[in-house]
């Protein structure tokens, strides 16, 4: 059995480490290069151009009404800001900036970086080696080391459970990149279908919600509203190349019963799912749940849907999305009235940003980053890409349209009964069969 923290006002013990830090390079599903800044942390870095960064510095993840910020980076740095009459930059040598407000306190401050004197074939990633907010140390070489699964593995708090684990995190040790590497979204899966020749082809993605239960969508699963044999599906966890067979960490759980069908959600049963470095459970969102809360939020969003070239990614992409009111999509197109209700919303950036997932991203998750009383990001599965949308009689889905997930909130019980998993005191308790 094992244990995960459950819903987005959890408690996380302080003792569990999780980076704060994320770099963020230029990456889309489709369409133009896009990039935005998304609170994954209390720093988050863009880069803008070769050996350029921009980095905001997330305050309003706090409740402060003043704060004095150091950073401390590995190597030596050039640091530009803009003109302000909120925030003091001091640099106290080469490698360090102190960043501290002098009156109101704004949500974000945002300055650009360099790293000097850099060689051929060295990183320009601004890697931050010290990081202190109001005297509180949040980042050390020492916290960074402690940062890998087994911190994740909270058994010892929990006596007389076969196993406990923290849900949400991402402990590979390279986390400080938000990029599509092995480990940064180690939640997400790839559903193959095998053909009649017993050929497998990539077909959904899908969220690892318990050591026995991937959540995905229900067409993904399905032909014509009849549920698959599972013998014809091949699940992939820990997997960010799809052609890449020799990735460490992969794992090809075997499906065992059945496939659970509702609406369009569904689970599939697997044999125990080991949780490593690479493959960790989601936070599923709920019990409570209102999605006019969640209009203009933004998330994220990752898959090996299509590309630019309506062809399947190879390699896992992240895109960030924002969620819309229902009449927004309603008015863009008289065709989401069938599709919104109750237990769906609409995400998307518009039809002038040409950035938004597509064919074969479906079944994977639309996710939300939340600041923890640790410090620690967290990240919580609020809906299931259910339907994209394009032009009348085209099958291809068109990145200018905004696309309807399943909004997970609604089924929470039934996510929590079918995956084994029960609600008890902030926790989720999962009962392997």
């Amino acid at each position: 059995s094992g244990i995960y923290t459950s819903n987005h006002f959890a408690h996380i013990n302080k003792h569990v480490v999780q980076s704060i830090i994320s770099v963020l390079h230029h990456k889309y599903f489709s369409g133009s290069e896009y990039s935005v800044s998304e609170r994954y942390g209390l720093l988050h870095f863009d880069k803008v151009r070769e050996n350029y960064w921009k980095c905001t510095v997330n305050f309003g993840l706090y409740n402060l009404t003043d704060a004095v910020i150091s950073i401390v980076f590995n190597n030596k740095i050039n640091v530009d800001t803009y003109p302000n009459n909120y925030f003091m930059v001091q640099r106290t040598n080469k490698y360090s900036v102190v960043i501290s407000s002098k009156q109101l306190l704004l949500e974000k401050f945002v300055f650009n970086v360099s790293t000097e004197n850099l060689k051929k074939n060295d990183s320009d990633v601004p890697v931050v080696s010290w990081l202190t907010l109001n005297n509180i140390t949040l980042c050390n070489e020492r916290i960074k080391a402690a940062q890998r699964a087994m911190s994740l593995n909270v058994t010892h708090r929990h006596p007389g459970k076969l196993h406990a684990h923290v849900c949400g995190r991402r402990p590979i040790n390279h986390a400080e990149l938000v990029t599509a590497q092995q480990g940064d979204w180690p939640w997400h899966v790839a559903i193959f279908l095998k053909d009649r020749r017993n050929v497998a082809s990539y077909h959904c993605g899908g969220n690892v919600i318990s050591r026995t239960a991937i959540l995905t969508a229900a067409h993904c699963v399905s032909n014509n509203s009849v549920v698959r044999n599972v013998s014809t599906m091949v699940i992939v966890a820990g997997v960010s190349n799809l052609t890449n067979t020799n990735q460490p960490g992969r794992q090809t759980p075997i499906l065992t019963k059945k496939v659970i069908p509702t609406s369009d959600l569904a689970i599939i049963k697997v044999n125990n799912i080991d949780f490593t470095d690479y493959v960790q459970p989601i936070c599923v969102w709920g019990p409570v749940f209102d999605k006019t809360t969640l209009y203009n939020k933004e998330a994220t969003m990752v898959g090996f849907g299509f590309t630019e070239s309506n062809r399947t990614s190879k390699i896992l992409r992240s895109t960030h999305v924002k969620v819309q009111n229902d009449s927004v999509c309603t008015s863009f197109m008289n065709t989401y009235r069938t599709f919104l209700n109750d237990y769906t919303f609409c995400a998307g950036n518009g039809p002038n940003l040409t950035v938004n997932p597509l064919n074969g991203d479906s079944g994977g998750g639309l996710v939300f980053s939340t600041m923890q009383p640790d410090h620690k990001t967290s990240w919580f599965l609020r809906g299931i890409l259910s339907k994209c949308f394009g032009p009348v009689r085209t099958v291809i889905c068109d990145p200018s349209y905004y696309v309807v997930y399943t909004d997970v909130g609604p089924y929470f019980g039934w996510i929590y009964y079918h995956a084994d998993l029960d609600f008890s005191n902030n926790i989720m308790v999962s009962y392997m069969n």
